[in-house]
């Protein structure tokens, strides 16, 4: 399992490490949540053991990058992009 990144004192961010951390906190919150659908649904103890691991390593770096967003002082949310939808949303 990978371990919280912390970031040199003083390292300079620009809006690309923004977007970035936006982007990847929403793509793993994403994958915990399917993870959670497989845990609860999956009939394999492999897939259910996989689930948990994926939980709790994206969990992980979840928190780091909301950390550095604190620190630098920006958003958790991705701005909304007006016109833009998923397949599937209204």
């Amino acid at each position: 399992m990978w371990g919280a990144v912390l970031l040199p004192i003083g390292i300079q961010h620009n809006s690309q490490d923004v977007m970035f951390s936006q982007m990847m906190i929403q793509h793993h919150s994403t994958a915990i949540d399917m993870a959670a659908l497989a845990d609860q649904r999956a009939s394999s103890a492999q897939v259910k053991r996989l689930a948990s691991e994926i939980k709790a390593a994206q969990a992980v770096e979840v928190e780091t990058m909301k950390q550095w967003l604190s620190e630098w002082g920006e958003s958790y949310n991705l701005p909304p992009e007006p016109g833009i939808k998923a397949p599937g949303m209204k």
